[in-house]
């Protein structure tokens, strides 16, 4: 094969199958990732090889050798356009002589050349206008920030970024939480009667709740995860208060629960992501005290095994992905807080290196910690020793951390927090021993609008 523009295993396997004419919904649920995972690898694979569509990403595929070329012939760049060129001409009298990676894609390649010239010059044309009318209102707006938090706000009146949304039908603490097509699922935490399995969805669209099919085993201090297109929730605490192993997971196309492959050990108030089609959880609870393991989950095996533990061994910490790596930040070790900045890179525990590195640590030691990421910005919640809640974010490019205002909502103890779409939403809580229904939002990431250019 020859180079191609330093793709990563993952993006080569993902450039292979829209090659074949596979959508982002098929990709992902072929390599055990979320939709918005394949976009943000089509996005990155586009801006390395130089291209705008799945077609022309379809045709350098070919050309560059990532997939083999219809009746295998050579690939080279004059030999795919030419043929591209036949087949706008009418030289490839029926549709089976073209190959089958062009007739799969878009039909723009049809299309008039000069049409799809002017296309072009009328989308750069349209991009810099947005870009000089971006950049007039943004000076001409002290202070303004597309990233909320970061800079003064003096002098510009914004919309308050905290806003309220439709409770929840009960009080809830320690609830896990995942998105999965356009929708936040909350499973199980503790209410006022002890530990539930209770399970809700969540639609921002109409804002409202729908109870679902409950949880089998009831745990609380667990999280939850998308894999494919379903819902795992690992471990957790039961009503003994002791951490399980069982391993359920959720299948929300069909409102039901299975049993999968349990933990190596018991835990309970972890950190866990998805990444990369494999599952990782971080630390936790075993019963008696914090923990340093990393447990990494293979879906095609349904199994297991454990990776290089953490520097840091705690618990109640927050893990999040951002720009190819695992953050796993702050936590307790049941007595003391960490302000603590770990980064797992998954692909160098597999070859043998040293899979860990330590980054700017938080201003605060925090414990019962939640981290998200919206926008490639790292935005974590938790509990100072005092007691008192706050909220950060941190940019990754430059290790840098800020402190967020909390404004008039406050950030109850122990809530249910996730990212979707330009929003963290923070669910239920508990206030002075009282189980909270309550469900809000701040908006991360502000809109702007601009103007379309006329088709």
């Amino acid at each position: 094969m020859t180079e191609s523009n330093e793709l990563s295993e993952r993006e080569l396997e993902i450039l292979r199958l829209v090659a074949t004419g596979a959508s982002n919904k098929e990709i992902a649920h072929q390599l055990y990732i979320s939709t918005n995972t394949v976009k943000v690898h089509l996005r990155n694979i586009f801006a390395k090889i130089g291209v705008i569509s799945r077609t022309e990403a379809t045709i350098y595929a070919i050309q560059m050798g990532v997939v083999p070329h219809p009746g295998g012939e050579p690939a080279g760049e004059l030999n795919i356009q030419s043929q591209v060129a036949d087949a706008q001409s009418g030289v490839i009298q029926s549709e089976q002589e073209i190959p089958q990676y062009i007739t799969q894609s878009e039909p723009d390649l049809r299309s008039d050349r000069r049409q799809v010239i002017f296309q072009r010059f009328i989308l750069v044309f349209s991009v810099l206008l947005a870009v000089v009318l971006a950049a007039g209102y943004l000076t001409n707006t002290p202070g303004f920030s597309l990233l909320a938090g970061r800079g003064s706000t003096s002098n510009v009146e914004l919309p308050s970024r905290w806003q309220a949304r439709a409770p929840m039908p009960v009080g809830k603490a320690n609830i896990a939480l995942a998105v999965y097509e356009n929708a936040i699922y909350a499973i199980g935490g503790e209410i006022s009667q002890g530990i539930t399995g209770d399970t809700y969805r969540y639609l921002p669209e109409g804002d409202q709740w729908q109870r679902l099919a409950s949880k089998p085993h009831p745990v609380s201090d667990a999280s939850a995860v998308l894999l494919g297109e379903k819902i795992f929730v690992p471990g957790g605490r039961l009503e003994n208060g002791q951490p399980t192993r069982d391993v359920e997971v959720y299948n929300p196309r069909q409102n039901t629960w299975e049993i999968f492959a349990p933990l190596p050990a018991p835990r309970s108030r972890y950190a866990l992501v998805s990444f990369e089609g494999k599952l990782y959880l971080f630390g936790g609870w075993d019963g008696s005290k914090a923990t340093n393991t990393v447990f990494e989950y293979i879906p095609e095996a349904d199994a297991w095994r454990e990776r290089t533990p953490m520097p840091t061994a705690r618990m109640s910490c927050g893990a999040t992905v951002a720009g190819g790596k695992i953050f796993v930040i702050g936590g307790t070790d049941g007595g003391e807080n960490y302000a603590v900045n770990e980064v797992y890179y998954p692909q160098r525990d597999i070859i043998g290196e040293s899979p860990w590195e330590t980054q700017q640590p938080m201003p605060d030691a925090l414990g019962n910690v939640a981290a998200t990421n919206i926008a490639d910005t790292v935005f974590v919640s938790g509990e100072t020793p005092e007691g008192n809640s706050v909220l950060y974010d941190y940019l990754p490019p430059k290790n840098q951390w800020e402190k967020l205002q909390l404004g008039p909502q406050e950030i109850l103890d122990q809530p249910g927090m996730i990212g979707f779409d330009t929003f963290i939403y923070f669910l239920g809580g508990k206030r002075d021993s009282q189980y909270s229904k309550e469900t809000f939002v701040y908006e991360a990431v502000y809109r702007i609008v601009l103007p379309q250019a006329a088709k």
